[in-house]
This record gives C-alpha cells, sequence and structure tokens, in this order.
C-alpha cells in the first residue's frame, strides 16, 4: 500500500520478504479457499529509465539494510510453506 503512492505499473522494484498462504472454509459453498500474500520487510526502486518514462531513478523512501556477515546466522521463521501452494 504504501509503495503504490510512489510507484507507477511497470517501473521495477526490489522486495525482499517472504511468502505466506492462508486457507480458510468458503462462507456458501465449504469449499476451502486460500490467499498467498508476499509480506514486504524492505524495498527498493529500481531505475526506471529516466524522464522517458516519466519519473526520476531517485530512491524515495526506501531503506537499506545492511548485509549479514558471514558469521551471523540468518533466522528464518518456523512457519512450514508447501511448494505446492506457490502459484508460480
Amino acid at each position: 500500500e504504501v509503495i503504490a503512492q510512489y510507484v507507477k505499473k511497470g517501473r521495477p522494484i526490489f522486495v525482499e520478504g517472504r511468502i505466506q498462504t492462508r486457507s480458510w472454509e468458503g462462507k456458501e459453498d465449504g469449499k476451502k479457499q486460500y490467499r498467498t500474500e508476499i509480506i514486504v520487510e524492505n524495498f527498493q526502486f529500481g531505475a526506471d529509465g529516466g524522464a522517458a518514462h516519466g519519473g526520476s531513478s531517485a530512491s524515495r523512501g526506501a531503506e537499506e539494510q545492511p548485509a549479514p556477515k558471514d558469521d551471523e546466522a540468518i533466522k528464518y521463521p518456523d512457519e512450514e510453506i508447501n511448494p505446492e501452494d506457490i502459484p508460480f
């Protein structure tokens, strides 16, 4: 929602985060429904090709996170994701 305030359709962005899938029973038919969401933890605007595409290539609102050092363990959530639930 925040990103949409600054980005037009077709402009590249770099996104870091995780994929989360939720499921529930449909109210009317009782069928199992699924929703896959991308939880954005960090983003950065990509180059858009300059003024010819109606914008500037300056990054607005992007936060840089320092890369983890080699000796630091990356912590991932314990949530299991079934590869069959990923839509691509």
